[in-house]
């Protein structure tokens, strides 16, 4: 092989290598938009089936269901229901805030956080919780 073609053949990885890194980079991106996308239609289904999450704009969710005892039944029901789910109470909030905090992540799907919102209706209903009870 002489020293041009070497170098066209250099330089031809060199530009596949950048292909791929760029490509790994939007690959990033996108899971990051689709991130975004997902906390947000949380964020709009929560508040519009009466839990109060807060302020934020984050893929990491509260719920704040006020009441120790109502986080850790809320959690164990969805548990039950499969969903993931832990309940967050002091000392790590102020006494009064308990709440469920939700993370996130890429692979999930809106059709999952319909299910999963619609499962904690279902538990704030069985549990006959009036909505305005469920805002600490």
């Amino acid at each position: 092989m002489s020293k041009i073609q070497v170098s066209e053949l250099s330089r031809r990885i060199d530009a596949e290598l950048a292909a791929l890194a760029s490509q790994d980079q939007l690959r990033r991106l996108g899971a990051v938009d689709d991130l975004a996308a997902l906390a947000a239609f949380l964020r709009k289904k929560l508040p519009e089936a009466g839990f109060d999450i807060g302020r934020g704009d984050t893929q990491i969710v509260p719920i704040f269901l006020g009441d120790n005892e109502r986080a850790v039944r809320f959690a164990a029901l969805l548990n039950e229901a499969g969903f993931g789910v832990r309940p967050i109470r002091p000392p790590s909030v102020p006494a009064g805030t308990s709440r469920l905090r939700i993370s996130l992540n890429a692979k999930l799907s809106t059709d999952r956080l319909a299910r999963f919102t619609d499962a904690l209706v279902s538990i704030r209903e069985q549990e006959q919780v009036p909505a305005h009870a469920v805002r600490p």
